[in-house]
């Protein structure tokens, strides 16, 4: 029997996969693209940042958790997915 996470991620990459579908059939999204990878590399921008966030505050004299930080890093962060799955 799976386990509860397992069941989700399934669910998940199902989701990312019929997103990655849909893309590709309008022409908006480029063939091809893994949804396991999308998954990972979506987790990580996000992971790294927030993890990070009290040492890279003080690394660059920043506070990372502000509101208009964390809008311009939502933004990022969809730019730069956006940049890797666009036809």
């Amino acid at each position: 029997m799976a386990l509860a996470v397992e069941v989700y991620n399934r669910r998940f990459v199902s989701m990312v996969k019929t997103i990655l579908d849909r893309g590709v059939a309008t022409g908006l999204f480029r063939d091809g693209i893994d949804p396991v990878q999308s998954n990972i590399t979506i987790a990580a921008i996000g992971y790294y940042y927030l993890t990070n966030r009290f040492t890279g505050s003080v690394m660059y004299e920043h506070d990372l958790m502000a509101k208009n930080a964390l809008e311009e890093r939502l933004k990022f962060n969809v730019d730069t997915i956006m940049r890797l799955v666009k036809a």
